[in-house]
């Protein structure tokens, strides 16, 4: 059995919900996982650290754990504020007037500074074991782009977060141009004081991806690990 520990914000709870639905999946057990989630929403995130080889500062968790070891865990998912493909080529544009060096250190500093590489480097300075990386769900809203854009931000993304393993945006949640499918965001659930909130986001919210694209972002995580 490989157990995953899944680090992230609000944004997980679309994970959490999914994850009781997809390890029912005949190809999801033959991998023999077991999925643990640990978030802060919101600006909570910058609360969860690594100290000691332990996760600290966590609010909302799947498990009964006190203590939260990282040797305990085979790898690590952080879903959380990690840029996306959509940003890459949005920030080229923003920057056209500058010269490639200051455009491409733009964009590295950008990706640096967010809490899921933040917390990637706390991980790492304590296990080997490999880590996981999403991009935040890219919303209906955001910078349309072309396949090749799409293509050169994955490309982008996984060389600036190496040794991280990046998790791109599965293609089945995203339109013809590369933005956020609106039927993956619609009646998302609110995290609040459990794991995953009855209560349901307001129906403008197109931050928060659904149950059903956290299936499909799941499977994709899952689809990508190493044997």
């Amino acid at each position: 059995m490989k157990k995953i520990c899944v680090i992230g914000n609000s944004h997980i709870g679309a994970l959490i919900g999914a994850s009781h639905t997809i390890m029912e999946n005949e190809e999801v057990k033959n991998k023999s996982v077991s999925l643990d989630f640990f978030a802060n929403a919101g600006q909570g995130i910058q609360l969860v650290k690594v100290k000691n080889g332990e996760l600290k500062g966590v609010r909302y968790s799947t498990t009964k754990k006190n203590d939260i070891y990282l040797k305990d865990y085979d790898l690590f998912f952080i879903c959380c504020d990690l840029y996306g493909p959509n940003f890459i080529s949005q920030s080229k544009y923003e920057l056209r007037n500058f010269s490639t060096q200051v455009r491409e250190q733009a964009t590295k500093d950008r990706i640096h500074h967010s809490h899921s590489m933040r917390l990637f480097r706390e991980i790492t300075a304590e296990t080997s074991a490999p880590v996981y990386i999403a991009s935040r769900p890219i919303r209906p809203a955001a910078h349309e782009i072309s396949k090749d854009e799409f293509i050169d931000g994955i490309n982008v993304i996984s060389k600036l977060i190496q040794p991280a393993i990046y998790v791109e945006p599965p293609l089945s949640v995203l339109t013809e141009t590369f933005t956020g499918n609106t039927d993956f965001f619609k009646n998302s659930s609110n995290m609040l004081g459990k794991p995953v909130s009855k209560e349901k986001h307001p129906n403008h919210d197109m931050d928060h991806m659904n149950e059903n694209g956290g299936v499909e972002v799941l499977l994709h995580f899952l689809n990508k690990i190493q044997d």
